[in-house]
């Protein structure tokens, strides 16, 4: 190995050695090779530009410096290869920007550092979470000692880089993986396309590794023209009023008590956002774009009627959008691009979970939640919590323990389309769950509650013990759509369900899922 770098690519598969699938830009030339070669390969020179940068005739003018020394060199050179039918390219010096992006696997490099890093050999990991949930650690990036740590409980953190060391013939070399796999330079073309098989090899192996799949499942997208299609894609929906674009806090806070929506801080209060709102805010016919999205406003108020924040309604706005075998989401003013697999797989796990009938009642479509519980309650002689708080040190709020209780479940109950999709119904359920395992004076407040105000216990007993061995804590979401909420929960929501119902089974308590 040599002292000098070089990057490998892989290109997607159908993509044949042929100059406008794997090149861009100018001042390629093709070169002939001096050796016999065994692979179908091309090799692509790069002619150095020795001028003088335009910023160095600017400098001069007020600074002392010596133009002669600063000629750039951009010289560099591109191998491509065929191997087991696909293309691979090598990329020396500068030529990285003539490597045509558009038709390369976006995790190869990732994937080969994957593969070939040491569990213990990890030097840093680059990573994005896909938005702040309650529920969850709060990470932006990360960079940990061992691979292991991104082995993580929630299913928002994607890696987008990693770099390490690799051990060969006792020599320690440092890789990094992107788009593009780096390492240092093999000192022959046998050793070069022995790399590269080796590479192809590793790829496939990381491919087939469930959490590396699990963590390159989401990618941001970068393409600004895509950018630009997709949101005219979200302007087409709510121009035509459509359901399936949703309202979400841009930004977690434990105490949101109420929502305005105006332009200004007058208006009505809204105990939840919903997309209907906006919608019946629109002047008639009104027609929405871009620049009315990042002008209007959403503000957020405690229970003192204090502004918490101002967000853009574009960064509250959640949709999904299909482009041919493309699904992506907007969400917290992001565009992201999603594995149909995951997708599929977050489905089947939100389904395990599901049943057809909880007993409560179906909602009759109209009653708010409030009065809803109490008809439920009432219905199958359970308890109605609701309003019902429990105020503890450990956070600042009160904690509603649960909307309704009978002798199978601990219910909490809230519309499909409020606060269910933005995490608030999921983070009352998971600090039930938590306080319930941990905190012996919940127990206590639960035991003097019933007593005082439903005359019977249904969950603890005098000495404070539980009367059901494992307690299920049950989330049911009021809508009238006929479909499993595995097949109509947005993206996000079935990512807040999976660590919603991991984290309460954890602390050693059923789940169930279910609607009316």
């Amino acid at each position: 190995m040599s002292n000098s770098r070089f990057a490998i690519c892989l290109f997607e598969e159908g993509i044949e050695l042929q100059v406008d699938e794997i090149l861009v830009g100018q001042g390629l030339q093709k070169i002939e090779f001096k050796e016999q070669l065994t692979i179908e390969a091309t090799l692509y020179q790069r002619k150095a530009d020795p001028n003088t940068p335009s910023w160095v005739k600017v400098v001069e003018k007020f600074a002392d410096i010596e133009p002669s020394k600063l000629k750039t060199s951009s010289s560099g050179a591109i191998l491509f290869m065929k191997i087991n039918d696909r293309v691979v390219g090598c990329c020396f010096g500068s030529s990285v920007t003539n490597v045509n992006r558009n038709n390369i696997e976006s995790d190869f490099g990732l994937g080969v550092a994957y593969a070939k890093v040491g569990t213990n050999q990890v030097k840093s990991v680059e990573s994005f979470l896909l938005g702040h949930n309650p529920i969850t650690n709060h990470k932006s990036a990360a960079i940990a000692s061992v691979r292991n740590d991104f082995n993580i409980d929630n299913y928002l953190e994607n890696i987008t880089e990693l770099s390490g060391y690799q051990y060969k013939e006792n020599r320690r070399t440092l890789i990094k993986g992107k788009e593009f796999f780096s390492c240092s330079i093999p000192l022959s073309l046998q050793e070069i396309i022995s790399l590269c098989k080796d590479c192809l090899a590793a790829f496939i192996k990381a491919k087939s590794d469930p959490l590396f799949e699990q963590l390159t499942s989401i990618r941001k997208v970068k393409d600004r023209i895509l950018r630009e299609k997709l949101d005219k894609e979200l302007i087409n929906l709510m121009n035509n009023r459509s359901q399936n674009v949703h309202l979400v806090d841009f930004e977690s806070f434990q105490d949101i008590n109420h929502y305005k929506l105006l332009l200004t801080k007058g208006g009505s209060n809204l105990s939840d956002i919903s997309i209907d709102d906006i919608y019946d805010s629109f002047r008639n016919e009104q027609s929405v774009n871009i620049g009315f999205l990042n002008n209007r406003k959403v503000y957020v108020f405690d229970s003192d009627n204090q502004a918490l924040s101002t967000w853009t309604l574009y960064k509250c706005l959640f949709t999904e959008v299909k482009l041919g075998k493309q699904f992506f989401i907007i969400y917290k003013g992001k565009w992201y691009e999603i594995d149909e697999n995951y997708l599929s797989g977050l489905k089947e796990f939100i389904s395990d979970y599901e049943v057809d009938d909880c007993g409560l009642p179906a909602w009759n479509g109209t009653d708010n939640e409030g009065i809803y519980n109490e008809h439920a309650a009432a219905t199958i002689k359970g308890q109605c919590w609701d309003k019902k708080l429990y105020s503890t040190e450990t956070f600042s709020y009160g904690i509603e323990f649960c909307d309704i209780l009978d002798s199978d479940y601990i219910f909490h109950v809230k519309k499909y389309k409020g606060s269910a999709l933005n995490s608030h119904l999921l983070l009352q359920t998971a600090v039930s769950a938590q306080l319930l395992a941990a905190d012996p004076k919940i127990k206590q407040w639960i035991f003097e509650t019933s007593k005082k105000e439903f005359k019977k216990h249904m969950l603890v007993k005098k000495d404070l013990s539980l009367l059901k061995e494992t307690p299920c804590y049950c989330i049911v979401l009021m809508t009238k759509n006929d479909k499993r909420l595995s097949e109509i929960l947005p993206f996000f929501s079935l990512i807040s369900f999976n660590l919603m119902i991991r984290r309460i089974v954890q602390l050693g308590y059923e789940v169930r899922i279910a609607k009316v």
